[in-house]
């Protein structure tokens, strides 16, 4: 097992986060079956005994568990099992690619989760999810609806910047469909505007001095890594789809997101809309 800075930055993320909503801590240590246990036993019984003394000092509850088994497999089991509310997880820098390392492993988690992921980019600043502003890319899907509710919460009802952001993608399907006097420019921008339009209706108007709504037109993961750039993002927020027999196998949008964004990703799954539904409905009922 190989500590660094990068399991250090996922630790002090995931205490700042149980510090601030008074949260148990659920330190999970998953060791691959491809590697001897033994291997850096000592290194990993002093890493997480000084964790742990970190999170006592702090005056969180902590609870740390070691077991061997698939990485992502051995995650999801602990978080459906223990019914948490949120997962912390560190992914690979961008030039480790080789499968089985933590970005594979984080987008594998994150797309069959039960909760909300928060992946810990290398590049990530430290405590960074906890300040700046909030990107939340939306493309419409109950995923990524799901996602706008957790934005509009992270915005702090007004106090921290918050921005929508839409991307219409140039060159994409459906041009096939547009007539041909209907220029792409035209098209580009029609398609803009009623993107827009279901944006703004998206923030609630107590929100609409600081969630802002915008829409881009190119590649998705380029005009959403640019824009986070372009607002100096603390965190972005993305909608996450469960995957399917291709998409298992394959290292898509998700996957480049998490190799190349310089702040934490927070993935929120599309049945995070459909248990604020509930607790909505419940409420009204009573």
């Amino acid at each position: 097992m190989a500590i660094d800075d990068r399991d250090r930055a996922v630790f002090a993320q995931a205490l700042a986060l149980a510090r601030r909503h008074d949260a148990q801590l659920l330190l999970l240590h998953a060791a691959s079956p491809q590697v001897s246990f033994n291997r850096g036993a000592t290194e990993r019984v002093d890493f997480l005994r000084q964790l742990r003394a970190l999170a006592d000092v702090a005056g969180i509850d902590i609870r740390v568990t070691v077991q061997t088994g698939p990485v992502d497999e051995i995650i999801l089991l602990h978080a459906r099992a223990r019914q948490v509310d949120l997962i912390v997880l560190g992914a690979a820098h961008n030039k480790e690619t080789r499968r089985g390392l933590s970005g594979w492993i984080a987008e594998r988690v994150l797309r069959d989760a039960p909760c909300p992921t928060l992946v810990v980019t290398r590049t990530s600043a430290p405590h960074e999810s906890t300040a700046g502003a909030v990107l939340c890319a939306v493309d419409f899907s109950p995923a990524s609806q799901a996602a706008v509710g957790v934005a509009m919460e992270m915005s702090e009802h007004g106090t921290r910047p918050a921005t929508l952001l839409h991307v219409v993608e140039s060159g994409g399907t459906g041009r096939q469909s547009v007539h041909r006097w209907i220029g792409e420019a035209e098209f580009d921008r029609e398609l803009g505007a009623d993107a827009l339009k279901k944006l703004r209706s998206l923030i609630p108007p107590s929100a609409r001095g600081a969630v802002m709504a915008r829409v881009a037109v190119g590649e998705p993961v380029s005009e959403i890594l640019r824009a986070a750039r372009r607002i100096n993002a603390g965190l972005l927020i993305i909608g996450a789809a469960r995957r399917t027999r291709i998409g298992s196998r394959l290292f898509g949008n998700t996957g480049q997101l998490i190799r190349d964004a310089r702040c934490p990703i927070l993935a929120v799954p599309a049945l995070e809309a459909a248990r604020e539904e509930t607790e909505h409905l419940t409420r009204l009922a009573a």
